[in-house]
């Protein structure tokens, strides 16, 4: 006998978190020394090795030791990109009941496709 599957039980499924925000509390600052915060309420899914920042996409996503890409999930001011694109570090704090429970300084590389006719290839 042959199982199949129905539809009507498609709204008890457990649907996998698309980014971070969608996991916990966090939230974004972007300092005027370059250096990024991060604060969150609840642990990493995986322990974090570097932060990638998608110029293009205009999204960062963390990269734990696994390998696997995880979307922070808050949209981007237009006028921090120019900031993001400068940062060289993120600092993400875990945050319990207002205070900072444990602090990781994370690298934060920058990926941007630039064209070659442009004015910022010129500058590089």
């Amino acid at each position: 006998m042959k199982r199949t599957r129905s539809l009507l039980n498609a709204n008890n499924t457990v649907r996998k978190p698309a980014t971070l925000a969608d996991l916990m509390q966090i939230s974004l600052l972007v300092h005027q020394d370059g250096l990024i915060w991060v604060f969150h309420d609840k642990p990493m899914p995986d322990e974090l090795e570097w932060v990638d920042y998608d110029a293009d996409e205009d999204k960062i996503y963390f990269i734990g030791k696994r390998g696997i890409p995880m979307e922070l999930g808050l949209r981007m001011k237009p006028n921090l990109k120019k900031d993001l694109i400068k940062c060289k570090f993120l600092m993400a704090n875990y945050v319990i009941n207002s205070e900072i429970k444990d602090t990781k300084l994370i690298p934060f590389l920058v990926r941007q496709i630039v064209r070659p006719d442009s004015e910022e290839y010129n500058r590089r």
